[in-house]
């Protein structure tokens, strides 16, 4: 599940649009999202749970349903997503049922409660089920480590 995209190019102008994002949104979780589709982003959100007062519009969500709206169709079986945190049981439903093709993710859930929890006999009773790539990166975790702590 460790990934070749460490380091790359599309980490490095993720990592950017990411904290351009999170910027306008300081007391927002820092959870940013892009979704490709043939190559190109296509959609983008941050997390808009706390400035919404909405516990559903993860940036998972919102990036997925503009990438519906954008391509006219219920699935994204030629789109990645790549999302800063692991996406949750939530945004798993929902990334399974859009069949997205594969999941770029840089901090996994430390309560085991994201798509990677997901047990091998509920992926194969799905249509499709995402191909998970994991790339540790500390940037993203000293950002998200310190919104937390901060909350608290």
């Amino acid at each position: 599940m460790e990934n070749k995209f460490i380091g790359s190019q599309i980490e490095r102008e993720f990592l950017k649009s990411f904290l351009d994002k999170i910027s306008l949104f300081p007391g927002e979780i820092p959870s940013f999202t892009q979704i490709f589709h043939q190559g190109s982003i296509i959609a983008e959100s941050i997390n808009r749970v706390e400035s919404e007062k909405n516990s559903l519009l993860h940036s998972e969500i919102l990036a997925i349903t503009e990438t519906q709206k954008a391509i006219g169709s219920k699935y994204l079986d030629k789109c990645e997503l790549f999302t800063v945190i692991e996406p949750c049981l939530m945004c798993a439903g929902s990334i399974i049922k859009a069949r997205i093709k594969k999941v770029h993710y840089f901090l996994s859930s430390e309560k085991q409660s994201g798509i990677s929890s997901i047990s091998v006999e509920n992926i194969y009773s799905q249509n499709s089920f995402p191909e998970l790539t994991l790339s540790k990166n500390s940037e993203f975790r000293n950002i998200v480590k310190t919104f937390f702590k901060d909350k608290r």
